[in-house]
């Protein structure tokens, strides 16, 4: 018989049945099911990268995807995002295998349950602080490649900028609070 295409008891049209893959599902015939050309999710041999953020990705963030996925397709995102519901949403329409979000904690939690059953990775921009100016930066003061510039300023607070070096990705598995009585 059969199966229905993303059937949770068998692969996408005949394969064999989809077993846990160590990144989501994954089909005995054609391996991860994004790559299976029955998927919904199949785009070719590239990759989508959904990249939702203010901010435009650095050139050593676009060289490290490459390095990491190979060649891809990278949709960028600068809408507000109300849920991690609308955001899947954005995913499933450009066929994304990979969402790199600057979200709430509270918005990326959810979205990391929502997008393991569909074989959606989350992916984490980790970057680091390397200096605080109380000026706005020159170029002289960090190297556009790889950095940014974040202004911060609360409302008892004189302004300052950033810099904020990239310095890798991480797949988040899940987002947990720990929490104790006071």
């Amino acid at each position: 018989m059969e199966s229905q295409i993303g059937s949770p008891n068998g692969g996408w049209r005949g394969c064999p049945p989809n077993v846990a893959g160590p990144y989501g599902p994954q089909c005995d015939f054609c391996g991860y099911y994004d790559e299976c050309p029955y998927s919904p999710y199949y785009s070719g041999s590239k990759k989508v990268v959904l990249w939702i953020s203010r901010h435009e990705p650095l050139l050593a963030q676009i060289a490290t995807l490459q390095e990491k996925v190979g060649p891809f397709d990278l949709v960028k995102v600068t809408e507000t995002i109300p849920n991690a519901e609308y955001a899947i949403q954005l995913a499933q329409k450009h066929k994304a295998h990979i969402i790199i979000p600057v979200l709430p904690l509270s918005i990326i939690a959810r979205l990391v349950e929502l997008a393991r059953p569909l074989g959606i990775e989350v992916w984490w921009a980790e970057m680091e602080q390397v200096k605080v100016l109380d000026r706005e930066p020159t170029l002289a003061d960090y190297n556009p490649a790889s950095e940014t510039v974040v202004v911060a300023a609360g409302a008892h607070e004189t302004k300052s900028w950033k810099i904020m070096r990239f310095k890798k990705f991480n797949r988040i598995k899940a987002v947990k609070l720990e929490m104790e009585e006071v």
